[in-house]
């Protein structure tokens, strides 16, 4: 009877033991899947900044050549008041452009920086050494 139960357990024993060798496996693949999906969104959400950023810095240039093109227009018509209080508010719209395109920048910077933290980790990974984050 003792030896019954001795069988039984080691039987139990090695197959539980493989179903977790396959369990694993399949966590394997699918940590793997998961990782390649996670820096595939995190790359499109990085193009996706970029091409707003890019829109976003085409339309303040866009404003300030239209204050540029009414500086010209008031001086022309000799209006000094108006031309010196459009200059004043293009010098003003520029710094905030200049800030604005400086933040960007520094986000795509992070941002960059970020993705490729992420990838060397999903390389250790995938490598079997596991990633530390």
């Amino acid at each position: 009877m003792k030896k019954l139960i001795a069988i039984f357990t080691i039987a139990g024993l090695a197959l539980s033991t493989a179903g977790i060798g396959t369990l694993r496996a399949e966590d394997a693949t699918d940590t793997k899947t998961t990782l390649k999906e996670d820096l595939d969104q995190k790359l499109s959400a990085l193009k996706e900044q970029k091409s707003a950023m890019q829109t976003h810095a085409r339309e303040a240039k866009q404003e300030e050549n239209v204050l540029r093109d009414q500086i010209k227009t008031a001086v022309q018509s000799g209006d000094k008041t108006t031309a010196q209080q459009l200059r004043e508010s293009l010098k003003t719209t520029h710094q905030e452009n200049v800030q604005q395109r400086k933040d960007d920048k520094s986000t795509m910077k992070t941002a960059r920086q970020d993705l490729r933290a992420d990838r060397k980790i999903a390389r250790q990974t995938r490598r079997g050494r596991g990633g530390m984050k």
